[in-house]
């Protein structure tokens, strides 16, 4: 596991698209499978906030 800071810069430098897997993992003391696994995940979207169904219907 890593730390959320590490994981925001592996996606950083993947992003930029100037380091390799192998480059990203030696600057950052990892192994480049664990890199290449981080990088590909999607960030999760953040969804609205669910309004209860109470709140639809005035009184």
């Amino acid at each position: 596991m890593i730390t959320y800071e590490i994981y925001c810069r592996v996606r950083q430098l993947h992003r930029e698209g100037v380091l390799s897997y192998a480059q990203i993992a030696q600057e950052l003391n990892l192994h480049p499978d664990t890199v290449s696994k981080y990088a590909a995940l999607e960030p999760k979207s953040r969804s609205s906030p669910k309004r209860s169904k109470i709140a639809l219907y005035p009184h």
